[in-house]
């Protein structure tokens, strides 16, 4: 239900809840006034102008070394791949497929025919190097 110039007072509160009623009454073919209403997600866009702002620096790598190696099924077929920590990956590493690099949030699967590069920002970046 979108807020848009809504004041932020408690009139328009009492307001905002009751246009929420009267939405959840024609959406579900019923609504409860005296039941309080919840705030569950907040969506916010904002637009302005920053500063200068100073990129972070991963550190230089050296040769990245796998932890271990782990059988997974690409492309039709079983292959062994080696397994990276992401933590482990300093600027200027780069990982030929296939390979896997675990993170705290995610796992990434590189295939055969692509490379990951760290970026001096630390950012990873996987380029397709042959046509599968």
């Amino acid at each position: 239900m979108p807020l848009e110039d809504v004041p932020r007072d408690d009139a328009a509160l009492s307001q905002l809840c009751a246009r929420f009623h009267e939405a959840h009454r024609q959406r579900f073919s019923f609504d409860d006034p005296d039941e309080t209403v919840e705030l569950v997600t907040l969506r916010l866009a904002a637009v302005g102008l920053l500063g200068g702002t100073a990129s972070a620096q991963a550190p230089a790598a050296g040769a990245p070394a796998a932890r271990r190696e782990r059988a997974v099924h690409l492309g039709g077929a079983w292959t062994s791949a080696p397994v990276y920590e992401q933590a482990g990956l300093g600027a200027g590493a780069s990982i030929e497929g296939p390979a896997i690099v675990e993170q705290a949030y995610t796992t990434l699967i590189i295939p055969a025919g692509w490379r990951l590069a760290v970026r001096p920002s630390g950012d990873l970046v996987a380029t397709r190097e042959t046509q599968s």
